[in-house]
């Protein structure tokens, strides 16, 4: 934000929930500018994986068959399902190893076993996703 006493600025980031009407959100707030101007930067809606969807399972299964327990979680932040949801309707899920807790922050960091464990989850994801596929040909 910057401004003085004859023009001001102010730049905002905000995530909302999937189904959220930004189209309503934008009006109002160049209803609320006062004949300002409103430019909108970048927009990228929210997304929700389906917990029963092949993807999830093909996860869920390839965890478990790693000798882990799967949890699944809402993610809150952007990531590239939200960008590739909206041009490419096909089943998604986010999955990843380490600590999500430390995403981007300055300490974040992953074991080379944990790395590896996730490459070979992710192998055999693919693997269920193929198979499961051609049982449905």
């Amino acid at each position: 934000m910057r401004g003085d006493l004859e023009e001001a600025e102010l730049e905002v980031c905000f995530r909302t929930p999937v189904g959220f009407d930004t189209d309503r959100l934008l009006s109002l707030l160049g209803e609320l500018g006062r004949g300002g101007r409103l430019e909108l930067l970048a927009r990228v809606a929210a997304t929700r994986a389906d917990r029963r969807g092949a993807v999830v399972r093909a996860l869920t299964g390839a965890i478990r068959g790693a000798g882990g327990e799967p949890r699944l979680k809402v993610k809150t932040a952007t990531s590239d399902i939200n960008v590739l949801a909206e041009h490419w309707p096909v089943p998604m899920a986010t999955y990843g190893p380490g600590d999500s807790r430390l995403d981007h922050a300055d300490d974040e960091h992953i074991a080379i076993d944990e790395y590896l464990n996730g490459i070979r989850v992710l192998t055999d994801a693919l693997h269920r996703l193929t198979a499961a596929r051609e049982e449905t040909r």
